[in-house]
């Protein structure tokens, strides 16, 4: 008989559930090897992961982050795509250019973000207080930043903000007022062509998107506070640490060590100016009751709580990861000597200068060739009058004097008038 008798089946005996071996009358727990007699109800028994696995499952999950912040910036990039076309009555009746992009969110981003995290929260909790906070707070975001460091790698800091403004401000020194608007625009062109700015843009606008809609921002004001959000955070992500270090370490004048200690600050310093900004942003858009400072609020703009882990989580990106940076670069180096002579940018001008020396010389054969039928031209031409003194009817026939062709009816009327 089912527990679902008694509401189906009113003349039904009452359900009794069965009973447990514990609860039975005379049943003692056997004692185990180590002498326990069980475990104490209401209470599970997790085991301690050892190191690799807590290290291999807080890597995996911050390196899984860049990964969702990716596909949040895709659907979020989708659903503004829709409001720019539908309106509103037919977003919410759900028409969709993406009728993919829903699935794509649910069933791959949000489901393997949430396994992830979940897993390694749960390695954290088993580990202890103190492996958990240095899992949560140095590997995840040591992991997190693997992409970002990997594209300045193999761009050399292409598109850093300093090298653009310093590069661009330089020749527009003491020209006046009137190019800095184009100075600002060429500086704005270079970055949007950077790498290391695109990726730092899509991770910053997916996971401020994400970030607004779980704070139950409504989508509008959430992809409103994202671009801003990506923006910004880009912006600051390029201005050095790991985006600047390949280029500092290329142009030397700084020993190893003291660009290895300027990256793990400027990394902390980018990390704690970014959760300001993502804050702030969030304060003016759609949560405007958060407050400016606290320090038991997550939600306020200065909190020096998140901020110091924040700053922990960018100093240990910049370190481990910038160490990595100049370790490859001078493996690199080692393997390849001739290379420490051809990479630096000052080889591109000297192969870039014989190329006009080559284009100047093709003009100088057209001149040649045009001056050639000159000569041929001009006995034609003072052949014209002597042919027509000799005879009345070659006079007749089409002439050239001067290079005017005269007609055979104009002749006539010149031999009528004579």
């Amino acid at each position: 008989m089912g527990i679902l008798d008694k509401y189906m089946n009113p003349n039904a005996k009452t359900y009794t559930p069965p009973t447990i071996k514990s609860q039975e009358k005379g049943f003692t727990p056997q004692k185990t090897s180590t002498g326990s007699t069980g475990v104490k109800e209401g209470t599970t028994q997790t085991k301690k992961p050892g190191v690799l696995k807590w290290l291999l499952d807080n890597a995996v999950a911050g390196f899984s982050s860049p990964g969702a912040d990716i596909g949040n910036a895709i659907y979020a990039g989708t659903r503004l795509i829709d409001r720019l076309i539908f309106n509103p009555i037919e977003i919410e009746r759900g028409d969709t250019l993406f009728p993919w992009a829903e699935g794509f969110k649910r069933d791959i981003i949000d489901s393997s973000k949430r396994y992830q995290t979940e897993k390694a929260a749960a390695t954290n909790k088993a580990a202890g207080k103190t492996l958990g906070a240095i899992g949560q707070n140095v590997v995840q975001p040591v992991a997190g930043a693997i992409p970002a460091a990997a594209v300045a790698l193999m761009t050399k800091g292409a598109g850093s903000t300093s090298g653009t403004l310093a590069g661009t401000a330089a020749v527009e020194t003491g020209v006046g007022a009137a190019k800095v608007a184009e100075t600002a625009r060429q500086a704005a062109t270079q970055l949007a062509r950077s790498p290391s700015f695109k990726l730092a843009f899509t991770q910053s606008f997916g996971n401020a998107y994400q970030n607004a809609i779980d704070s139950g921002a409504p989508e509008d004001q959430a992809l409103i506070a994202s671009t801003l959000t990506g923006l910004l955070n880009a912006g600051v992500e390029v201005t050095g640490g790991l985006e600047q270090l390949p280029e500092s370490v290329r142009k030397g004048g700084a020993s190893a060590i003291s660009n290895w200690v300027k990256t793990m600050f400027d990394e902390g310093k980018e990390e704690v100016v970014q959760g300001v900004i993502e804050r702030l942003v969030s304060k003016g858009v759609y949560n405007p009751e958060a407050p400016v400072a606290s320090a038991t609020d997550p939600t306020a703009v200065f909190n020096p709580v998140s901020s110091a882990q924040e700053f922990i989580g960018g100093a240990a990106a910049g370190g481990i990861l910038g160490g990595g940076q100049i370790g490859a670069q001078r493996l690199a180096a080692a393997l390849t000597p001739r290379g420490t002579t051809t990479h630096p940018a000052t080889t591109q001008p000297t192969t870039a200068q014989p190329a006009p020396r080559q284009t100047m010389t093709p003009p100088s054969a057209p001149r040649q060739t045009t001056a050639q039928p000159a000569p041929v031209t001009t006995p034609t031409r003072s052949t014209a009058p002597i042919t027509t003194t000799t005879s009345q009817e070659n006079a007749q026939a089409p002439a050239s004097v001067g290079g005017i062709q005269v007609y055979r009816g104009y002749n006539r009327s010149a031999d009528a008038t004579q």
